[in-house]
């Protein structure tokens, strides 16, 4: 809980938090064993000053105790009324009885001790109780007791109380002006460095410097963070250089890229000229091909029409050269019918051959394997 209640203020509070702390509590532990060493030694100076007291008392009895002058004996005891704090006082004979008494008007009506059991100096509550032994020629002949109020010893605490109090915060006070004045050491060269740091994180200006204002541990902190700043002022500056060839590149590329779109552009445009022209030609080609196919055909239909007019008369003749051959005929002759025998089935290969040239064109030549 302190740890996140003190991360809250800034660094000169939390300083002045610290040594005011410390100071308080030195303040408090030193003050507070003073007090109770003064209360103390007060309360065994009043044991001491009352005892002398009751010392004289007792001496100054010795005579009205053995003369049994009680009246004497109340004078001795009156003699305490110059002490104000001392409310009743007794003498008490060798058998325990009160033998004179004395009160200031404060405690009329006190009953006092019995001295059944040895009585004992000491405080009770808030009185202090002395006794003392009367003695004579080494014999005791009675004992003198003293009540003393601690009214005027609490008083008197209370009053130095009150003043170690008032020098504590005096004290105090004059601490938190010399922390206050001290401090800046420390916090103003942390300051200093915190705005610079805001001021470099806003503006993103890394050719700002923290200004050294001591040689100590946050003056090397100081140097450490210009050197770090150095650093990324470098390394910035890098980071500006490639940028800037990025985006000259991305540039470049752009252009390049606009060049492209616009050569392939023209390229597609050319290309479409070239597919326009292409279907022309196909077309034409196209036309060509069926009027070359249309063309061919009727040739080849002409072809095979001739070659089946022309065999019937070739066969005709090669019959009747068969048939002329049969007959009586001279030598000379049968020259003459083998020679056109010969011709006649010259032409008729000729004509086969063309006659299956027109079946190749015409995709209806059948093939038949011949052993």
């Amino acid at each position: 809980m302190s740890k996140l209640f003190l991360s809250s203020f800034p660094i000169r509070t939390k300083l002045l938090i610290v040594i005011m702390l410390i100071t308080f509590s030195v303040l408090m532990f030193s003050g507070s064993a003073f007090i109770i060493q003064d209360r103390m030694r007060l309360k065994d100076d009043m044991i001491k000053n009352f005892t002398s007291m009751a010392y004289l008392i007792a001496d100054r009895s010795t005579a009205a105790l053995l003369f049994e002058d009680e009246r004497v004996a109340k004078e001795t005891l009156s003699s305490l009324r110059i002490k104000s704090s001392v409310v009743s006082a007794a003498i008490y004979d060798a058998d325990g009885k009160v033998f004179a008494k004395y009160s200031n008007g404060k405690e009329p009506s006190y009953k006092y001790p019995s001295l059944d059991k040895k009585p004992k100096i000491g405080f009770n509550k808030e009185y202090l109780h002395i006794y003392k032994p009367i003695v004579s020629d080494s014999i005791n002949i009675g004992t003198v007791f003293i009540r003393v109020s601690l009214e005027e010893l609490n008083l008197l605490w209370i009053n130095f109380l009150l003043s170690s109090v008032l020098i504590i915060l005096g004290v105090l006070f004059l601490a938190y002006l010399m922390a206050a004045w001290l401090q800046r050491f420390i916090s103003k060269p942390i300051e200093t460095l915190t705005e610079t740091v805001h001021k470099i994180t806003q503006d993103k200006d890394y050719t700002l410097r923290a200004k050294k204002e001591s040689s100590d541990e946050l003056g090397n902190l100081v140097d450490a963070f210009n050197s770090m700043l150095g650093t990324i002022e470098l390394q910035n500056g890098t980071l500006k250089s490639a940028h800037n060839e990025l985006t000259q590149s991305e540039q470049k590329l752009r252009l390049a890229n606009e060049e492209l779109e616009t050569r392939v552009e023209k390229r597609t445009e050319d290309l479409e000229k070239s597919n326009d022209k292409l279907h022309v030609l196909a077309e034409d080609l196209r036309d060509a091909k069926a009027a070359a196919d249309s063309a061919n055909e009727a040739k080849s239909q002409f072809l095979a029409n001739m070659s089946h007019e022309i065999r019937t008369p070739i066969n005709a003749i090669m019959g009747m050269h068969y048939l002329l051959d049969k007959t009586s005929l001279d030598n000379q002759q049968k020259n003459y019918i083998v020679k056109a025998q010969s011709a006649a089935t010259s032409l008729l290969g000729i004509i086969n051959d063309i006659l299956d040239v027109s079946k190749i064109e015409a995709g209806k030549l059948n093939l038949e394997y011949v052993e």
